[in-house]
């Protein structure tokens, strides 16, 4: 059951945020308060 869960959490299409994170990953965070959010 463990493997059947992690193949179809790995094989998902809807993971933006993370990929996102890992392509900015280093770079300095912009915090709401500073863009006025």
């Amino acid at each position: 059951l463990r493997v059947a869960i992690l193949a179809t959490w790995a094989a998902r299409d809807d993971r933006y945020s993370e990929l996102r994170s890992a392509d900015t990953q280093g770079l300095k965070k912009i915090e709401m308060s500073f863009i006025g959010g």
